[in-house]
């Protein structure tokens, strides 16, 4: 278990915490083919959330009114702020996908997505994007704590992504052996 903390007694919530491999270690794959976020009370919930490359994201909306939601470098074009499904427009109780059907790669290239809703300047998102299942988000349901199971021995790059930033806040290399639980 990592346990990202700034000094002694405040825990980081919303960032992603990632084990990226360095070298030939043999690393479980993402699982996260398809996240569901809820749009209410005029955010994002999750607000930080990690997905698998070619993994598809779906935003219902539960609020009264429309939202429109986009994010940067998503299937089809990989322009900026491309609208998700619908144009990105999520009418109330309905849904936005990058999941549009036969076809649809959604996210394609690994990496730190900003999500947004262009009607809603303050809802803003970020979808961290991996091969591997070495990511995971601190929050306050897992009291700022991230697990990582059955990780192979070998180098890693420990990140850890705040969801203000647009690079990773803190980097640094880790020999992970068995029995290793590093405390940040």
């Amino acid at each position: 278990v990592l346990t990202i903390k700034e000094g002694d007694s405040v825990r980081l919530c919303n960032c992603v915490i990632v084990l990226d491999p360095r070298g030939p270690a043999k690393v479980a794959k993402n699982p996260r083919n398809n996240v569901h976020v809820l749009n209410h009370y005029f955010r994002f919930e999750p607000r930080v959330h990690d997905v698998a490359t070619r993994g598809h994201v779906t935003w219902e909306n539960k609020d009264p009114v429309n939202h429109a939601i986009a994010a940067p470098g998503i299937f089809p074009t990989n322009l900026p702020n491309v609208a998700i499904s619908d144009q990105g427009t999520a009418a109330p109780n309905k849904s936005v996908t990058t999941n549009t059907g036969e076809g649809a790669l959604g996210f394609i290239k690994k990496g730190w997505y900003g999500v947004n809703c262009s009607l809603h300047a303050w809802e803003l998102g970020r979808i961290y994007v991996s091969d591997h299942a070495y990511a995971g988000v601190s929050s306050k349901a897992n009291k700022c704590e991230v697990a990582f199971d059955n990780v192979a021995d070998g180098s890693y790059e420990l990140q850890v992504w705040h969801e203000s930033a647009s690079e990773p806040i803190h980097k640094e290399m880790i020999e992970v052996k068995s029995g290793f639980a590093p405390k940040l």
